[in-house]
């Protein structure tokens, strides 16, 4: 994004000197290029929709734990057959919505070990606590 600031700050002093009647159009422009792009990365960095990532409704950016509302939300979001139990594939999905990335196998081992509950699924305690923990007590995910 710096370097973003530092070419456009060139190329519009670039083009205030030779095309002064086009300056605005161009600085305006450029600028909308930035934002749509910052926009765009947030986008895919916290995995959300354009218009949250650009009207800025989400609750975690990733700097701290995420809070238990957020990850109640989560939860429910992508618990798609409302079993109150996430599958596999919808606990990998929420990890990395959570922005906790790790390998297809990681997070299926970590499934398996804490889906001991005999539901065949992880509910929304655990996995409040299982991010909690990992958070609070140093814990690798």
């Amino acid at each position: 994004l710096a370097s973003s600031f530092v070419l456009g700050g060139i190329a519009s002093f670039y083009a205030v000197t030779k095309y002064k009647s086009l300056a605005l159009i161009f600085n305006a422009a450029f600028l909308f290029c930035i934002a749509a792009s910052a926009i765009a990365f947030t986008s895919y960095q916290q995995r959300i929709s354009l218009w949250r990532a650009a009207s800025g409704d989400w609750k975690w950016s990733g700097d701290g734990p995420p809070s238990e509302e957020y990850l109640y939300d989560l939860f429910h979001r992508h618990d798609a057959d409302r079993s109150g139990f996430l599958n596999e594939d919808e606990f990998k999905s929420v990890l990395r919505e959570a922005g906790i990335i790790e390998s297809d196998v990681g997070m299926g081992a970590i499934f398996r070990s804490i889906a001991i509950n005999g539901a065949g699924g992880v509910g929304v305690d655990e996995l409040i606590a299982l991010v909690a923990f990992g958070y609070y007590e140093g814990c690798s995910i």
